[in-house]
């Protein structure tokens, strides 16, 4: 009665063990997929905003040769200007983000990050 009333206790706990690892592992494979989701939507915004970009960087290109051939006054090309370094201010935050995509995805896998140094002795 003993011995079987501790091999049922110990099978329990071999189950409740088992039931818990399978639980870690289901966990783990959805946030790998969702950091990978999180990656492939960053990289996706990022080309997008990379033609964006592009497309503002030829229109300052035409402002500048209207007004230097005469057909528009000098706010044009300024204009064109600003608008070209606020797309390159959300290229810089959307590049931050694929960055940080990234970095969700190496923890998640079981990967970390620390900075070149961090936490060595650096004697």
């Amino acid at each position: 009665g003993r011995l079987r009333g501790g091999l049922m206790a110990a099978r329990a706990g071999y189950d409740e063990a088992v039931a818990r690892y399978h639980a870690r592992v289901v966990e783990g494979a959805r946030q790998v997929a969702d950091r990978l989701a999180d990656l492939r939507a960053a990289r996706s915004r990022e080309g997008q905003q990379r033609e964006s970009l592009a497309a503002h960087e030829e229109a300052r290109g035409l402002a500048r040769l209207r007004y230097e051939r005469g057909i528009d006054d000098y706010r044009s090309p300024l204009e064109a200007e600003e608008r070209l370094l606020m797309q390159k201010r959300i290229a810089l935050r959307l590049k931050g983000e694929r960055i940080a995509a990234s970095l969700g995805l190496i923890d998640a896998l079981g990967g970390g990050y620390a900075p070149e140094g961090y936490g060595h002795d650096q004697r």
